[in-house]
């Protein structure tokens, strides 16, 4: 860190297996870390490695607090790249409902189609996270389009709906608990 403080470093180096240094402290929950190396400069939207960009990596691994970093800092929640695509659909496969509010109050679009799992709609019914799926249709995320090369021809649309349906009716919060 003192290299980079006497200034002999660039924090935006690309490089490594999570693309650059800002995306693996995020990935690692590194807050302080994270902190200082987008004061040092860290561009917060850097894309590359396969979580795409810091956000992402953030997202995927559940860490809270560093996205909320990240978001204070700049971070655009739309940012696609890496094997989630973006920010919400890492968070709708990982599961956290907390970080999916977040980025839906910070204006995530939940059309936003890519990625390994197709978009978030879909991660989160693979993953059968019945309560986020219901977010994300009351977001306006439409089911309008079929999952049949990422289920495996397991879910239609109103497999969807019926998800939707007993995320709202039964509090539970993945399919099948």
């Amino acid at each position: 860190m003192e290299v980079l403080v006497r200034g002999e470093a660039n924090p935006n180096e690309r490089g490594g297996h999570f693309g650059n240094a800002l995306q693996a402290a995020s990935y690692r929950e590194h807050d302080g870390i994270v902190a200082r190396l987008i004061a040092w400069g860290a561009d917060v939207n850097a894309r590359g490695g396969p979580y795409g960009c810091a956000l992402q990596a953030a997202c995927l691994r559940g860490h809270l607090s560093t996205a909320r970093v990240l978001l204070r800092n700049g971070a655009d929640v739309d940012v696609v790249g890496g094997h989630y695509h973006s920010p919400l659909q890492a968070a709708a496969f990982a599961g956290r409902m907390d970080l999916v509010q977040i980025l839906l109050r910070a204006g995530a679009d939940v059309s936003l189609t890519g990625g390994g799992y197709g978009g978030a709609l879909p991660a989160a019914c693979i993953r059968g996270w019945t309560d986020i799926v219901a977010a994300l249709l009351d977001a306006g995320a439409r089911a309008d389009y079929s999952f049949p090369r990422l289920l495996g021809g397991g879910m239609n649309n109103s497999t969807v709906d019926d998800r939707r349906s007993a995320a709202h009716s039964s509090g539970s919060t993945r399919a099948g608990t």
